[in-house]
């Protein structure tokens, strides 16, 4: 069945949101190297994120109001951290079956040894073999709308940030099966597993899957630097390369708080100052081979090497050769 433009909602669709997903998840991968963390960053991810960015503004501008923050945060679902689900696969694979009408066993075995152990990428599987949308289907709902019924199914956990919890009355709040009906049944297979993903808060298994048929191939043949994945400061830097966003971020670690600022006019945006209640980043350091031989002349000097008790019971703590043999002399040659 072919979808006319009255078919589409307004705004950016979730369908042109996922087509940036899926063009990370074909990349080759792409091993890390230590010269990505001093000079301009260069990999598959990067490169794919800026020409979805640079095809995002051509086709849709000028953005709907709150854009920004919604891309980060289905982008970088772990860092939402406004939004909580209390949902894992096995309790979302169950109210997924019940939303689409298939059989639970298809999304139960997901961690069996002959699957994916991806639940996001058994439900395409699974929908695939029962879908009856054709290639290029695109869903009517708008990353706005996705966005909108996410913060109402989090609305349900006590866990959720209380600006979250507070859109939506006790009384007037949905179930989590409705939303969900809401949230997948529009959308292509491609669509719904990524949207499983960001759910349960991790798009890296169907992000940057392992290319290997087998595990054992897979553990010998890639550890925690076989694949660069797209970070949030390498993306902040795309979407405003004045680096005013990234160093917004730093004082203000919540994509909603950042993204608002950025959306205002220049002249208009506060001052990137802490503010109460509102969480910093905590920046990540990194030990560099001439610092090291400080830290470890530092911590000779400093190490606590002798411990000797006098008469009164009291413990005293020596820190250098030269104070344990200043105290032995002074305690008639004893040996500390």
């Amino acid at each position: 069945m072919s979808q006319t433009p009255s078919d589409l909602a307004d705004g950016v669709p979730f369908s042109f949101f996922c087509s940036l997903l899926r063009e990370i998840s074909k990349a080759p991968s792409h091993k890390v190297s230590s010269s990505h963390r001093y000079g301009t960053p260069n990999y598959p991810a990067l490169n794919i994120f800026r020409r979805w960015v640079n095809k995002l503004r051509n086709d849709f501008s000028p953005l709907p109001p709150g854009t920004t923050a919604i891309v980060f945060k289905l982008l970088f679902p772990e860092e939402d951290h406004h939004r909580k689900f209390n949902m894992q696969e096995t309790r979302l694979a169950r109210n997924i079956a019940d939303s689409f009408g298939i059989d639970k066993a298809f999304l139960e075995n997901w961690l069996c040894e002959n699957a994916s152990g991806c639940l996001g990428e058994e439900l395409r599987l699974a929908l695939e073999r029962t879908s009856t949308t054709v290639g290029g289907h695109i869903s009517p709902l708008s990353i706005a709308q996705v966005d909108e019924l996410l913060d109402e199914l989090a609305s349900t956990s006590g866990y959720s940030h209380e600006s979250v919890r507070k859109k939506y009355s006790p009384n007037k709040r949905r179930a989590r099966l409705p939303v969900i009906k809401d949230l997948f049944r529009t959308l292509s297979p491609i669509d719904a597993s990524f949207l499983t993903q960001i759910i349960l808060k991790d798009l890296r298994p169907i992000l940057y899957p392992l290319r290997d048929t087998h595990y054992i191939a897979s553990l010998m043949g890639h550890n925690a630097t076989s694949v660069k994945m797209l970070c949030k400061e390498d993306a902040m830097n795309i979407w405003d390369p004045s680096r005013w966003m990234l160093n917004s971020y730093r004082v203000k670690a919540t994509f909603t708080e950042t993204a608002n600022e950025f959306e205002r006019p220049s002249s208009e945006r506060s001052p990137n100052v802490p503010k109460i209640g509102v969480p910093v980043a905590v920046a990540t350091f990194y030990c560099t081979p001439h610092i090291k031989p400080c830290l470890r002349a530092m911590v000779t000097d400093t190490e606590i090497r002798e411990r000797q008790k006098p008469a009164t019971g009291a413990p005293v703590f020596l820190r250098s050769a030269t104070e344990a043999k200043t105290t032995t002399a002074s305690m008639g040659g004893n040996k500390v």
